[in-house]
């Protein structure tokens, strides 16, 4: 019987794992080209109202499951969640990254407005 509690135990420590390890995709690999023109003011504060600040902001009122400590309402926390945002939502030579905005949004971003994303994140978010 202890055998069977120990593997019963063992499987959902794994799921429990590989579940944390889904929950987003991979870095893109995004780099940040010379003469980057995308800066907050021109594409990452729409991008961030158009498909995050639904869910992600500490006024949104139904956050479809969005952690509290993910919120995108300033730059500075935009910056801070770079790498989760990218792989989750972002595209570049290493992953395309579809996972966020979930089914609960009303519009997706364009695969190129992903790739935009991840260069914009991969930039420094300026």
């Amino acid at each position: 019987m202890k055998s069977r509690t120990l593997l019963v135990t063992l499987a959902l420590a794994s799921l429990a794992t590989f579940g944390a390890a889904c929950e987003g995709g991979e870095p893109t690999g995004a780099t940040c080209p010379d003469g980057s023109t995308l800066t907050y003011a021109s594409f990452g504060e729409q991008f961030m109202a158009d498909y995050c600040v639904m869910c992600h902001s500490s006024t949104a009122e139904d956050r479809h499951g969005a952690p509290k400590s993910a919120n995108f309402d300033t730059i500075e926390e935009i910056r801070a969640k770079a790498d989760d945002i990218d792989s989750a939502a972002g595209k570049g030579p290493s992953a395309s990254n579809d996972w966020m905005p979930d089914s609960a949004s009303v519009a997706f971003p364009t695969a190129t407005e992903r790739e935009q994303l991840a260069e914009w994140l991969a930039c420094g978010a300026p």
